[in-house]
């Protein structure tokens, strides 16, 4: 399996863009859920610490990862199991 890092890009004004391509299958319905088609996209200030920059790097992957897995499970009418802070954010 191959394991690929989001790579932050920093522009002239020391701000950072990460961006994470949205797959194939599931453009429509992120598109249609998200507003975002082609890729999901990060922008960071210019001075924001790299260790909360870092956290915060992870925290959007991490979600958009989720976004896309949850998704997936949703077209053949599996679902997804929710771990405790998203069904907190749901219920709450």
């Amino acid at each position: 399996m191959l394991f690929r890092m989001i790579t932050p890009r920093v522009s002239k004004s020391r701000s950072m863009t990460i961006r994470k391509a949205i797959p194939k299958d599931v453009r429509p319905e992120y598109q249609r859920l998200y507003g975002q088609r082609w890729e999901a996209k990060l922008t960071l200030p210019a001075g924001m610490k790299p260790q909360e920059a870092k956290v915060r790097i992870s925290e959007f992957t991490a979600e958009v990862e989720s976004r896309i897995a949850t998704i997936r499970a949703a077209q053949p009418g599996e679902g997804q199991s929710l771990t405790q802070r998203p069904s907190l954010r749901i219920s709450g």
